[in-house]
């Protein structure tokens, strides 16, 4: 949040390298090998509701 608090924690099926290359890009527009998806919701844990 913007306090610095950690709200949530997940494991990212990309590289930050990938993650960085699909950063601020519409889906559509993403290169071959590149996933819109970095954090699937199953493997994401919220720490603060």
């Amino acid at each position: 949040d913007s306090a610095g608090q950690v709200i949530a924690r997940g494991m990212a099926s990309v590289s930050s390298v990938q993650a960085s290359a699909g950063a601020g890009q519409k889906s559509a527009d993403l290169g071959e090998g590149i996933s819109a998806e970095v954090i699937h919701r199953d493997d994401l844990v919220v720490l603060i509701a």
